[in-house]
């Protein structure tokens, strides 16, 4: 029903559907409707009983404004978070927070995780400073946004 009613919310910009138990079966659906809603900031799915998030990974990369996605609490592998954060980390994306707490993940691969949502981070810093000296904003004010950035 949840699905349905996505498509009429294109301003939506969270959701939160965690401790449902939904399951791997609901979860294209959900993907396919976060779809229709452009402006969908953060997508909660904690507690579901997901074992994979591979339905998940050409919504997230095609998605224009999806910055937050918390998984926390599902039965997910190492390698089922491994293999969704490169698939997603390793092209343009604007995900910057993945909480993958109480999963299966290895602190390996939440520590690769972390250094890829950096250097993505860090790459949009470098792009706007350089952006805002060349429209002639004060050098001040641009190295302090970088450093807070950073």
């Amino acid at each position: 029903a949840i699905c349905k009613t996505l498509h009429t919310l294109p301003a939506l910009r969270k959701l939160s559907v965690g401790a449902n138990r939904l399951g791997d079966r609901c979860m294209p659906h959900l993907a396919a409707a976060i779809e229709h809603c452009p402006t969908l900031k953060a997508l909660d799915i904690f507690r579901n009983d997901l074992k994979s998030l591979d339905v998940f990974v050409p919504t997230v990369r095609a998605h224009p404004s999806l910055t937050h996605l918390d998984v926390n609490s599902n039965d997910l592998n190492d390698d089922a978070v491994l293999r969704f954060a490169q698939a997603v980390f390793d092209v343009h994306t604007r995900l910057w927070s993945l909480n993958t707490h109480k999963t299966g993940a290895s602190s390996s691969t939440v520590s690769w995780i972390n250094t890829k949502i950096r250097r993505l981070h860090g790459k949009r810093a470098t792009a706007m400073c350089a952006f805002l000296r060349k429209r002639g904003f004060p050098k001040e004010l641009v190295r302090l946004l970088g450093d807070f950035l950073d």
